[in-house]
């Protein structure tokens, strides 16, 4: 189980700092720090001040702007967006 969450944070992070398949790479992280929240760090919250006070649960919100956002303007999903967009207005 180690190895798997290993690689999903590998990847998907790598993916997100190059903004390549943003949305997509967000699915398996966020599920990642649902868990870890829900196993290792489930007695340290006794109530919504401390969850917000993890890093966790400030991983989880930011995932999921990025999931409904996208990566913004400087990444290469937005360039393969223009590309795409470029070839169907030429063609």
């Amino acid at each position: 189980m180690g190895r798997l969450v290993a690689a999903t944070e590998l990847m998907g992070g790598a993916l997100l700092l190059i903004g390549l398949l943003t949305r997509l790479a967000t699915i398996p992280l966020i599920i990642t720090m649902i868990v870890a929240l829900l196993t290792a760090l489930r007695e340290k919250v006794t109530g919504l001040s401390e969850l917000f006070s993890l890093s966790e649960a400030l991983y989880i919100v930011l995932l999921v702007w990025l999931a409904l956002e996208g990566a913004g303007r400087i990444s290469i999903d937005e360039l393969i967006r223009r590309r795409l967009s470029d070839n169907r207005r030429v063609g």
